[in-house]
């Protein structure tokens, strides 16, 4: 499972366009990634296909964060 790593601050998740308060993103009028008081990251699949590629919202957002080093892979 992934986790925000305890060190970040979640008001940090803002500019990956996490709302502050809710703790989650949206996209198409649907939350598809959020971060539970935990700080684990919960993906809910909101796939699709666009005449040319299949394309899952929610990984771009999981793999920038990863990228900032913002978050871990811990136990379940």
């Amino acid at each position: 499972m992934l986790k925000i790593k305890d060190n970040v601050k979640l008001e940090e998740l803002e500019e990956y366009g996490f709302i502050k308060g809710f703790i989650h993103l949206k996209m198409h009028k649907q939350t598809i990634t959020y971060v539970g008081q935990n700080k684990n990251i919960y993906i809910n699949n909101s796939c699709w296909w666009n005449h040319e590629f299949y394309y899952c919202e929610g990984y771009d957002v999981i793999y920038d964060l990863i990228q900032a080093g913002l978050v871990e892979k811990v136990e379940e």
